[in-house]
C-alpha cells in the first residue's frame, strides 16, 4: 500500500513538473510587441489560474480515489478477519485435514509460527482465497499451490509429499480396538470385516515427484499387527497392486467381467474373440458364431457416451485416466470409480463366505459412461480428465431419509446414508462404518443387502453400540484408509478407555441382588417420540459395570452416563420396535462381576 502511494505521489510530481515546464517555454518566447507581450502575458495569467483549478480538481480527485482504494483495501483485510472460522475441531473441505484449534497456538513453545498457521487456518474466505492464487500460480508457473495437492511426474496430481510418521504405539492401539470391535460383534452374531484402503501413493509410486519415496513402513507394521491378533481383515492394497499389475482395471470394461474381488477367486474372459450380444441377456461369442445383429464391442472400448461434450470442446488437450484406479489429475488421494469397483468387489467376495446370502458383484447390472472432470476435487483448479463412471441399469434401492436429522453424529464427520433394497428382502443388513473412499459408492453395494445404513468412521465408530442398537445389523463393515491412521481421526485416548461391553448372554449363574434403586419404573416422560426413541433413565448405584435393555427379544447394550454426580442409563432404538409395546426390562451387572438386578419399566401413555 504504501509503494502504491508513493507512486501516486510521483505520478503527481511528474504532472507538475511537466506543466511547469510548459508554461516555461511560452515565456521565453520573445516578442517585440508591446501588445503581444501583454496579450501573451494575459493568456499566460488565464492559463495559470485554469491550470490551478484543474489541479486542485485533479488533487480532490486523487484524495477521493486514494480514499476509496484505501478503504477497499482495508475491507480486504478486515472482512476475511470479520469472518474467521473460530469453530473447534474443523475441517478444512479443500485440505481433507483438522484445522489448527486455538488451545493448540500454546501447544509448544512456538508461539508466533502457530498463531501464524491458526490466522492462515482460520481466515474467513480461505476456500476462495486458495481456488483463485491456485489458479494464478498454475497459469502462470505450471504450479500448483493447493494446500495438499502438488504436481508428480508426467502430469499426475499428487498429494504433497511429507514426512511419514511412524507410530507404532498408535497402531497397537487402534489394533486393539480393532479386535474389540470384531469380538463384540461376534459376540452377538453379528459378522464383521475390516478393509483397509490405500492412498495413491502406494499404487502408483512411481509417479511420486522427483526426490522422494514413499516410506510405507506404518502400514506394513499395522498390517503385521492385524495378522497377530486374528483380525478378519482385507488388504485392498495389495487387492488394487494386482488388479494394476494384471490389467484388471482394463478388464471390468470389457463384457463378461463379474467379480473383481480377491484377484485369485476371478475368472477373467481375456480371450480376444469374444464379444457380447446385443440381446438383454449378455452372451459371450465366438467371433464365428456371431450373427448381423450382434453388436460387436471392442476390449477396453466398451459404449460410451460423454456426460459434458462442452467442457471437452473448451480445452485443447484431454488427459485420459480411463483405465487407471486412481484419477491422474482429478484427485490426489481417492480412488476413482474403476479403483472402487475392484476394492469393493473384493469386499463383497469376502462378505460373502461370511454369509451366502451378500451378493457378489456384477458389472453387467452397470452402465458405463464417460465423465469429464473440469476442476481438481475441492476446489476451482482447472483440468480436463477424462474418466469412467458407472451407473446402475436397473436400481432397486430407495434413499431413507428419515434418520437424517435424528441420528447422532459427530459434528465435525457427519455423513450418513441410508438405503433399503425391497427387491432382495433376504439379504442381510449391513452397517458400515466408512470414511471418504466409499463417498457416493453405495451403488456398488445396495444391489447385495437388503438394508445398508454408512455412517463416517472417524470418531463415530467409538460410539459403534448406539447404531448397532438402532440398526440391528447382521454384518458390520470397518473400513479406513492409511493415511488416516492418526489420533485426530481415531483419538487414542479414547479407543485406550473404551469399555467394550460383553453379551449378557456371557453372565450365568448369577445370584440376584438389589444394588441398584430407580426413581420411577414408568418412562413415558423419557421418551423422545420421533423415528429413533433415546432413552436415558435415572439410577443410584455405584455398583454398575453393565446395563441391558431387553425389548422384544433383543439385548441392547446401554451406557452408564454420570451427569451433575447423578446416574443414567441411556440407549436408543427405532421407535418402530417399541410402538406397540407396553413394558420392557432392565438388566444390571455388579463390579464383580458376580451379582444381577433385574428391573422391569413400563413405557406409559403414548401419542
Amino acid at each position: 500500500m504504501c509503494f502504491f502511494i508513493k507512486d501516486i505521489r510521483k505520478k503527481i510530481n511528474n504532472k507538475d513538473i511537466e506543466n511547469s515546464s510548459n508554461l516555461n517555454t511560452d515565456i521565453d518566447r520573445n516578442d517585440s510587441s508591446s501588445d503581444a507581450f501583454d496579450i501573451n502575458h494575459k493568456e499566460i495569467y488565464n492559463r495559470d489560474i485554469k491550470s490551478k483549478d484543474l489541479n486542485n480538481k485533479n488533487s480532490k480527485f486523487i484524495k477521493i480515489n486514494n480514499l476509496i482504494k484505501l478503504g477497499a483495501f482495508l475491507l480486504i483485510i478486515i472482512i476475511p478477519v470479520l469472518f474467521m472460522n473460530l469453530k473447534s475441531d474443523q475441517v478444512s473441505y479443500i485440505d481433507n485435514r483438522s484445522l489448527m484449534n486455538f488451545e493448540d497456538i500454546f501447544s509448544n513453545k512456538d508461539v508466533f509460527n502457530n498463531i501464524k498457521s491458526y490466522v492462515d487456518d482460520r481466515i474467513g474466505f480461505r476456500t476462495e482465497i486458495v481456488d483463485i492464487y491456485a489458479k494464478v500460480m498454475d497459469k502462470a508457473f505450471n504450479e500448483i499451490t493447493h494446500p495438499r495437492y502438488e504436481y508428480g511426474k508426467d502430469g499426475f496430481i499428487m498429494s504433497k509429499a511429507e514426512e511419514n510418521e511412524f507410530d507404532p504405539e498408535f497402531m497397537e492401539i487402534y489394533s486393539d480396538f480393532i479386535k474389540e470391535f470384531q469380538k463384540y460383534c461376534n459376540d452377538r452374531d453379528i459378522k464383521f470385516l475390516y478393509a483397509v484402503e490405500p492412498r495413491k501413493e502406494l499404487i502408483y509410486p512411481e509417479y511420486i515427484k522427483k526426490g522422494y519415496n514413499y516410506e510405507n513402513k506404518d502400514i506394513e507394521y499395522f498390517l503385521e499387527l492385524l495378522e497377530e491378533k486374528n483380525i478378519n481383515y482385507l488388504n485392498n492394497i495389495e487387492t488394487l497392486r494386482e488388479a494394476k499389475e494384471k490389467g484388471v482395471a482394463l478388464d471390468i470394461l470389457k463384457p463378461g467381467y463379474f467379480n473383481s474381488g480377491d484377484i485369485e477367486m476371478v475368472e477373467l474372459f481375456e480371450n480376444e474373440g469374444m464379444i457380447y450380444s446385443s440381446d438383454d441377456l449378455i452372451e459371450l461369442k465366438k467371433a464365428e458364431d456371431v450373427g448381423e445383429s450382434d453388436e460387436i464391442v471392442e476390449f477396453g472400448k466398451p459404449n460410451m457416451h460423454l456426460n459434458n461434450q462442452s467442457a471437452e470442446d473448451s480445452k485443447n488437450e484431454i488427459v485420459d485416466s480411463r483405465g487407471l484406479l486412481y484419477d491422474k489429475e482429478y484427485d490426489a488421494r481417492h480412488w476413482n470409480e474403476t479403483g472402487a469397483i475392484i476394492g469393493i468387489s473384493a469386499i463383497l467376495d469376502r462378505l460373502n463366505l461370511l454369509d451366502s446370502k451378500v451378493g457378489t458383484f456384477d458389472i453387467s447390472k452397470y452402465e458405463a459412461k464417460d465423465y469429464i472432470n473440469d476442476t481438481l476435487v475441492a476446489s476451482n483448479f482447472e483440468i480436463n480428465e477424462k474418466t469412467t463412471h458407472y451407473n446402475l441399469i436397473e436400481d432397486n434401492s430407495i434413499y431413507i431419509e428419515d434418520l437424517e436429522n435424528e441420528i447422532k453424529r459427530n459434528e465435525s464427520f457427519r455423513n450418513f446414508t441410508h438405503y433399503k433394497n425391497e427387491a432382495n428382502p433376504d439379504a442381510p443388513r449391513i452397517l458400515i462404518f466408512a470414511g471418504s473412499y466409499f463417498d457416493d459408492k453405495e451403488k456398488f453395494l445396495t444391489e447385495s443387502f437388503s438394508e445398508l445404513m454408512k455412517i463416517h468412521n472417524y470418531r463415530n465408530v467409538l460410539d459403534y453400540e448406539y447404531y448397532i442398537n438402532i440398526f440391528n445389523p447382521d454384518i458390520v463393515l470397518f473400513e479406513s484408509t492409511e493415511y488416516t491412521h492418526f489420533d485426530f481421526y481415531f483419538p487414542d485416548d479414547e479407543m485406550e478407555d473404551k469399555v467394550h461391553i460383553k453379551n449378557l448372554k456371557n453372565y450365568k449363574n448369577l445370584k440376584e441382588d438389589n444394588f441398584v434403586v430407580t426413581e420411577s419404573n414408568n418412562i413415558s416422560n423419557h421418551i423422545n417420540y420421533n423415528n429413533i426413541t433415546n432413552f436415558s433413565i435415572e439410577i443410584d448405584s455405584e455398583d454398575i459395570l453393565f446395563a441391558y435393555a431387553y425389548i422384544n427379544n433383543r439385548i441392547l447394550d446401554c451406557k452408564i452416563n454420570e451427569i451433575d454426580n447423578q446416574k443414567y442409563v441411556e440407549f436408543s432404538i427405532m421407535t418402530s420396535e417399541i410402538k406397540d409395546l407396553d413394558e420392557f426390562d432392565l438388566y444390571f451387572i455388579s463390579m464383580d462381576e458376580e451379582r444381577y438386578k433385574k428391573v422391569n419399566f413400563g413405557l406409559g401413555e403414548r401419542n
